[in-house]
């Protein structure tokens, strides 16, 4: 399993890491503001991040950080 870099998707999306950490974590729901900018930097459509247990966010996430390493 790849490990995700929260502080590369957080500069790309111009968010803090400690805010992305949450957001993955299930402790914070992003605003639409900041699920956009989220989208802008991975791809992932920005409803995945404020539903992510809809949307298999985590998975979708690990996928990610799997084309940004190889």
């Amino acid at each position: 399993m790849r490990r995700v870099n929260y502080k590369i998707i957080a500069e790309k999306a111009g968010l803090s890491h400690s805010m992305v950490r949450k957001i993955m974590c299930g402790v914070r729901k992003p605003s639409m503001k900041s699920a956009l900018k989220l989208e802008n930097a991975t791809g992932i459509e920005a409803p995945a991040w404020i539903f992510p247990e809809r949307y298999n966010l985590k998975d979708r996430v690990r996928e990610l950080a799997g084309q940004i390493n190889d």
